[in-house]
């Protein structure tokens, strides 16, 4: 039973088996066909010379055979020489022949038993040997890889060919039996080695083309860990320049600070109550610029370390913006500039609330502080594809150069300005906008022209419909 279940599988063949086939075989096959016909054509030759020059003297069945014998390699010299022939043009031509080379190697391993059987059966007339027979069968079991299943047609077609052609040319009750049975034995022999080389063959593939796959794995998570080993290095690289800056940016502050607090309670260099008032209110500003980029540098510490859990809700973007406009009334006022929300009462977006609020409130101030006074801010949405929705802060103030936008949103650059009054900034906040838009699967871009104002336009996601 478990005989017949190996045999039959010996018949099957799998998915990995039909490319390997397909490539490796049918290469290897291609080549093998091409030495075994040029050894073949070589055989002919030379057998045609060896009973030309022998020919001699001798009984009508003798010259019968000799003539045969030369008939049949002068034929077949004709048919493997332009077999030889194509078989040296597929294998150095460049070109892939699939059909073509199939159809060779497959023609080869019938005709080199046939030969053998016909050659063998006109051998009967003269000697009882079929040597030919069996080597030629074994020529085609070992030099040739195929099908289990197609290999025993072939090889039962050249025994039926085999059995036909001695039956008419030995008379000998006794040696014809006993031929047959060893040209049955023959071939049963060269199916069997037939078979056996064709599984390790397969094996043998098999491992090859995994090992293959394995050394192109290897090489392509080597190629990876190259490049996230590298893209680490650049991000440590421009974290540590960024907190340079920011050690730079709070030094100011804090030294301003400390210089003040000392005049403070040194007293002896102020002399009015407005010089007083006057380093209140710089006091005043320092400490209020420098808890802006502690809150700012927080909050982006937080987005690296993933401490901040993305809580995305269904927002009506017209009211959640201006309530953050109302946050921001003071400032714009001080300057009379006029905010404008010109969002659809209809838009909405899926996004965290706290994020949002952050990146509208940096965009509106940032406005605010390069709006010269008098200017207007205005902010619109616009629906795009994708399910994605795109909002836009304008203002018409001093606007930036190409230089300046596209240092906008890197850490390793200091973009801090100054505003239209002076007003400092923490160089934090559009690093930040673009870390929180990112999380949304966003981006965040800026359109500016010195001296046109400038358009900060972020995507984000619509939102979701309610089950």
């Amino acid at each position: 039973m478990v005989l017949l279940q190996h045999l039959g599988n010996s018949f099957k063949t799998s998915d990995l088996d039909r490319q390997i086939i397909n490539e490796e075989v049918r290469k290897n096959n291609t080549k093998r066909a091409l030495y075994i016909l040029v050894g073949s054509v070589a055989i002919h030759i030379f057998l045609i010379i060896l009973f030309i020059v022998n020919n001699g003297p001798g009984t009508d069945t003798e010259l019968s055979w000799r003539s045969s014998i030369i008939t049949l390699h002068t034929v077949l010299l004709a048919i493997n020489g332009m077999l030889a022939a194509l078989a040296l043009y597929i294998n150095y031509s460049g070109r892939d022949f699939k059909r073509t080379s199939k159809v060779l190697f497959t023609a080869v391993f019938i005709m080199l038993p046939v030969w053998g059987a016909i050659a063998v059966a006109l051998d009967q007339w003269v000697t009882p040997s079929i040597i030919s027979f069996f080597l030629v069968c074994a020529v085609c079991s070992i030099g040739l890889l195929l099908r289990p299943i197609l290999s025993f047609l072939f090889f039962a077609f050249a025994y039926l060919v085999f059995y036909t052609g001695i039956s008419y040319t030995q008379h000998n009750p006794e040696i014809l039996l006993t031929n047959k049975v060893n040209g049955f034995c023959a071939v049963a022999i060269c199916y069997g080695v037939s078979v056996l080389f064709w599984h390790n063959s397969l094996i043998r593939y098999r491992q090859s083309r995994l090992i293959e796959l394995q050394k192109q794995e290897l090489e392509e998570n080597y190629n990876k860990l190259l490049q996230s080993t590298q893209q680490l290095t650049d991000a440590n690289a421009t974290k540590d320049k960024f907190f340079s800056i920011i050690a730079h940016d709070l030094r100011g502050p804090i030294t301003a600070t400390t210089s003040l607090t000392e005049m403070l309670i040194d007293g002896s260099q102020i002399s009015s109550k407005d010089e007083y008032d006057q380093m209140m209110r710089m006091l005043h500003d320092s400490l209020s610029n420098t808890s802006k980029l502690l809150s700012n540098l927080l909050l982006w510490a937080r987005a690296q370390t993933s401490d901040i859990g993305l809580q995305q809700v269904n927002i009506q973007l017209r009211q959640h913006i201006q309530a953050n406009i109302e946050l921001l009334h003071s400032q714009a006022s001080e300057k009379n500039i006029i905010i404008t929300n010109n969002i659809n009462e209809h838009a909405a977006v899926f996004a965290d609330a706290e994020m949002l609020s952050t990146i509208m409130r940096n965009l509106i101030s940032n406005a605010i502080k390069f709006t010269n006074t008098g200017g207007n801010v205005c902010i619109s949405a616009e629906m795009l594809e994708h399910q994605q929705i795109k909002i836009c802060v304008k203002d018409d103030g001093i606007g930036l150069s190409p230089a300046k936008i596209e240092d906008l949103f890197r850490t390793d650059k200091r973009t801090s300005s100054i505003g239209t009054r002076k007003e400092t900034g923490t160089g934090l906040g559009l690093i930040l906008c673009k870390e929180f838009i990112e999380k949304h699967n966003g981006t965040i871009w800026a359109e500016s022209e010195p001296g046109k104002g400038s358009c900060f336009i972020f995507t984000l996601p619509v939102a979701q419909a309610q089950a």
